[in-house]
């Protein structure tokens, strides 16, 4: 938001060209951070995060807006969706700041922090085609993963991450009739599917 019309991808040394009073402020509220660092020694450290995402997230905002779409089959406004978004997991924010906070060179420094992956809108939308309103319930766990029931009995146990590659290849295994009489089916381990009935 800071760095306003400045093409991307971002670099922190880059001069922001910042649009908005909100845009503005926060723009102003780092530089004059960064000031107080030059001048006096005031330990800061400026963070720059990008789309974040994850469990308890504001329901006005895109990811919970589609999965809340998709869960009510409700259609919702949207762009074309050709833009790119840089989207981070809450997880890997929370583990940015504590490094942050642990590192001595981090102080006075500016930090952009995203997954390093844009993805467009578009393909958000349109690999969220799983069909949600055959899901019975959702399973949450405090490690910030999550499990889903299906209607037929089937429960689905899903990794942290990779979510968009996660829903994808879920609603392949759902209509294959090699797993039609399988009832966990766990996507825990990268690369791997384990199978079981109990």
């Amino acid at each position: 938001m800071e760095y306003g019309t400045k093409k991307s991808p971002h670099r922190e040394n880059v001069i922001g060209n910042p649009k908005g009073v909100y845009a503005k402020s926060k723009f102003l509220a780092s530089k004059f951070l960064i000031e107080c660092y030059k001048k006096y020694k005031f330990p800061v450290t400026v963070i720059r995060f990008y789309q974040l995402f994850g469990p308890n997230q504001d329901t006005n905002r895109f990811i919970p807006i589609l999965i809340n779409a998709c869960l009510n089959k409700k259609e919702f406004a949207t762009s074309s969706g050709v833009q790119s978004r840089d989207f981070l997991y809450v997880d890997d924010a929370i583990d940015a700041i504590i490094k942050c906070i642990q590192s001595k060179n981090s102080k006075g420094k500016i930090f952009n922090i995203g997954a390093g992956v844009p993805v467009k809108l578009k393909k958000i939308i349109d690999k969220s085609k799983f069909q949600f309103e055959e899901i019975e319930s959702f399973y949450y766990f405090p490690s910030n993963r999550w499990d889903f029931k299906t209607n037929e009995g089937m429960l689905i146990k899903l990794p942290k991450k990779n979510i968009l590659e996660s829903l994808q290849f879920t609603d392949l295994i759902k209509t294959n009739v090699q797993f039609k009489n399988n009832k966990i089916i766990d996507l825990r381990i990268s690369d791997r599917i384990i199978a079981t009935n109990e």
